[in-house]
């Protein structure tokens, strides 16, 4: 920001619009696999947060929405950061498992194209 052109407020306001889109994004997408997971019956006790068909996850985006405001009440990102880095490693690691047993198994609906 410090060489920013014209001023540097641009840079500022572009960095606080891109966390508060990435952030929102990811609770919005965070909800729905939340949602997707309840409705396949994987966990059982997740099935309070299934959706109807059709309908958006209401219960589950309340549930995303505390979960962040707990997160948020900490003030602490050192202390969060962590903590959310392991989770989306988790999640890859697990897509990336999925991914390659279906290909390991020949999975006849596994059709991958790139």
């Amino acid at each position: 920001a410090t060489i920013a052109w014209p001023v540097r407020e641009i840079v500022v306001y572009g960095v606080m619009a891109s966390s508060i889109g990435a952030g929102l994004s990811s609770m919005v997408s965070g909800t729905r696999l939340l949602s997707a997971i309840a409705s396949d019956g994987t966990l059982p006790i997740l099935k309070i947060f299934a959706a109807p068909p059709g309908k958006e996850p209401r219960l589950a985006l309340l549930a995303s929405a505390c979960l962040c405001t707990l997160a948020i009440s900490v003030g602490e990102l050192n202390a969060i950061a962590p903590i959310l880095t392991m989770f989306f490693l988790m999640c890859y690691t697990c897509v990336n498992m999925s991914c390659a047993i279906c290909e390991l198994v020949n999975d006849p609906s596994w059709r991958p194209t790139f």
